[in-house]
């Protein structure tokens, strides 16, 4: 006959044992490159006079400082940074319709919202690992030097508790 000293040891031994699995498991699959995070790579490739495509009417609508832009950047002559993007995740990315314009010295403050125009809808860009992508974003002419931050998600990677949102800039554009 079994104690309940016994049983209660026997249940203590087999819940420690299954919650050691379980922390090797999670070990393994982080350490694998299934979770892991890699750096993406953007390059500027040259600038164009963009079209207005099929996201600017709504995009005036978010806010007026959207609506602002918007203008500035019509009465600047629709110019646009083209930017070449390779995916180096191991998992498809979702790249937002969103990007940001931060001025050199200015800081998180200078940050003004700006459209990845050929984004198809508001859902962004998709790609492939390994793929690239000409992206065109909207960028009025400044006098300083200026960087694009572009932000992006992974698209279920086996890592539905870091599949956030992630951020990434481009090299400083001279004005």
């Amino acid at each position: 006959m079994i104690s309940r000293t016994g049983i209660a040891r026997t249940t203590l031994f087999a819940l420690g044992a299954l919650l050691l699995l379980a922390g090797l498991f999670v070990a393994a699959v982080l350490s694998s490159g299934a979770g892991a995070s890699r750096s993406q790579t953007i390059a500027l490739v040259g600038e164009t006079n963009a079209r207005v495509g099929p996201l600017v009417p709504i995009f005036v609508r978010i806010s007026t400082n959207d609506a602002s832009f918007v203008q500035k950047w019509l009465a600047n002559g629709t110019n646009a940074g083209v930017f070449k993007l390779t995916n180096c995740q191991s998992c498809p990315v979702w790249l937002s319709p969103f990007a940001y314009l931060e001025k050199e010295g200015k800081g998180v403050g200078s940050r003004e919202e700006t459209l990845v125009l050929n984004a198809p809808t508001f859902s962004g860009i998709y790609l492939l690992p390994g793929k690239s992508a000409t992206i065109e974003v909207a960028m009025p002419r400044e006098k300083g030097r200026q960087r694009i931050m572009f932000q992006y998600t992974r698209d279920s990677c086996h890592d539905s508790l870091a599949n956030s949102l992630k951020t990434f800039f481009s090299d400083w554009i001279p004005p």
